[in-house]
């Protein structure tokens, strides 16, 4: 019995250690961003929902450490502290999950639009850029055809168009298995701190 307990405390400590280690990642990934907020939203809602097997990992771990210790509560003696203790962490910390990841999907929801105007402002600021350059070699060669101008003008804009409708078309895409990603992570997080709550309340054990 002391074994299972032993080893339910071990995959509960991992659990937890796992779901540090993934914070402090992105705590990583953050500081070089400062304070640009529609980036910072961007990369850790991405991170979210790409590498969420790092955190389900932790989540299963203490999962497993509860089960394990629910299943001693055949113990009269022990009365399956680590059972109770083990579903309370995990249920607090799923729940906490699922109420950050709802967060991050309804800001990031809201932070695309932003996104789009910054990349689109830099698109057309390269633009632009260029623009100045063909006027400065008009004015060093005003015998320049007017046609040619007019051609490389038109190609500019035209690549500009172009740019900006792939730009929106691939954070559409993005956001959406973004979005997608985080709201499935928080659904899992929520069923997982339901059916721990569920197993603290029906062993039978003290606190």
């Amino acid at each position: 019995m002391l074994k299972k307990e032993y080893l339910a405390k071990l995959l509960v400590v991992f659990g937890v250690a796992t779901l540090i280690t993934w914070i402090v990642n992105f705590i990583n990934l953050i500081i070089p961003l400062q304070f640009k907020v529609v980036k910072w939203i961007y990369i850790v809602s991405q991170e979210l929902s790409e590498k969420s097997i790092f955190p389900l990992i932790g989540i299963l771990a203490l999962i497993g450490g509860v089960y394990i210790c629910s299943a001693a509560k055949e113990s009269k003696g022990s009365k399956c502290k680590c059972a109770v203790w083990a579903a309370r962490l995990s249920s607090v910390l799923c729940m906490v999950f699922f109420a950050g990841l709802i967060t991050m999907a309804v800001v990031y929801s809201l932070s695309i639009k932003p996104l789009y105007l910054d990349v689109k402002t830099q698109i057309i600021g390269e633009a632009d850029k260029v623009k100045s350059q063909i006027s400065m070699m008009i004015q060093a060669n005003p015998n320049v055809p007017q046609e040619n101008l007019q051609r490389g003008m038109d190609e500019l804009n035209t690549s500009v168009a172009r740019e900006l409708k792939k730009a929106k078309k691939d954070i559409t895409t993005n956001s959406i298995k973004i979005l997608v990603g985080l709201i499935s992570f928080a659904l899992v997080n929520l069923v997982f701190a339901i059916y721990l709550i569920k197993i603290s309340l029906r062993s039978g054990c003290e606190a």
